[in-house]
């Protein structure tokens, strides 16, 4: 952790702010063991292995905890030598990385870190929160950015102060978690006058997919016991699939994701790849779908104004019009 970003920090007994730390051991700048302290009630919270920890448990995130530390460096640009996550990015929020330099960004939801790490290489000081371990994979892969911050942490709850951040996002999270708007509710509170907030959440679909039903025994396995599920069968949808015209309906039943001829990764990335969104659709326990619509109505209800639907399907992004005197329902 790096002990200059607890300013941002609001305490989670008392509301108090700023709160500080009590390092047990440092190196290269950033507090590897020791605590976050309230001076005010003095609740603390522990500092392990360079990430804060304000919460508990996994709790209906634990799968997404074992999938980014089996995939931990899988859709990292840097790991694949391409632009794939940093365009997603730019595609999703409606936002450039270079567009967030200097600026204070939140993402909610951050898994391994795969869009952290394009913005902290455009200078955007960034603190990156997850509520399960993938927090871990995630400091591994970027600790050596001095402008960002791991926290391990509830987006129902999170440990900061409102009103302060620049930009606040959330690729693909919100849609797993108990309830999609309430989760969206909670996150908006902390993006400042003026700022933007940025989501993408699953599009509904009028045709309900065999990967639809399947999660619902998916779920109840490990990430570990998924993917060896996952890749017993893979191998017949993933030749099924090269077969012209008649492939992918033949492949329906046995549900993979596939980006041959999508993405530019070589043959051992494209079956990585295609592990790793399997499991990903298969094994999260809350999987919701929503209509760009509806979406751009919650932005509306949250006082948020500018608001805009982007190409991708559900992304949508506004802008926090209202003082932080202001009260959102």
């Amino acid at each position: 952790m790096i002990p200059d970003s607890v300013r941002f920090f609001r305490c989670l007994n008392c509301q108090h702010a700023p709160l500080t730390t009590e390092a047990t051991s440092e190196q290269n700048g950033r507090i590897l063991t020791g605590q976050v302290v309230c001076p005010n009630c003095q609740q603390h919270w522990p500092i392990v292995n360079g990430v804060p920890r304000f919460v508990a448990s996994e709790s209906y995130a634990r799968s997404f905890g074992g999938e980014w530390n089996l995939f931990s460096k899988t859709q990292l640009d840097s790991h694949t030598k391409t632009t794939i996550s940093r365009d997603r990015f730019t595609e999703v929020t409606q936002t450039k990385p270079s567009d967030l330099a200097g600026k204070l960004v939140l993402e909610c939801g951050c898994g391994m870190g795969r869009f952290l790490e394009p913005l902290a290489q455009a200078g955007a000081n960034v603190i990156g929160i997850d509520f399960s371990t993938a927090v871990d994979a995630a400091y591994a892969n970027l600790h050596q950015y001095p402008n960002v911050t791991i926290v391990q942490a509830d987006l129902f709850n999170l440990p900061f102060q409102w009103d302060i951040f620049d930009f606040v996002y959330s690729i693909g999270v919100l849609h797993h978690t108990p309830n999609t708007r309430s989760a969206l509710q909670a996150i908006a509170r902390h993006t400042k006058p003026g700022g933007s907030l940025a989501i993408w959440v699953y599009h509904e679909h009028s045709v309900l997919k065999p990967h639809y039903l399947y999660h619902y025994l998916f779920r109840h396995l490990t990430a570990e016991q998924a993917l060896s599920v996952i890749k017993f069968y893979h191998p017949i949808p993933w030749l099924l699939r090269r077969i012209p015209v008649i492939g992918k309906p033949l492949s329906a039943p046995l549900p993979i994701s596939d980006y041959r001829g999508k993405l530019p990764l070589n043959p051992a990335q494209q079956l990585e790849w295609s592990y790793l969104d399997t499991v990903d659709k298969m094994t999260p326990w809350y999987i919701w779908r929503h209509a760009p619509e509806q979406v751009r109505q919650w932005f509306d209800e949250l006082g948020y104004a500018d608001i805009t639907v982007g190409q991708t399907p559900c992304s949508v992004k506004g802008r926090r019009s209202f003082s932080p005197a202001d009260s959102l329902p």
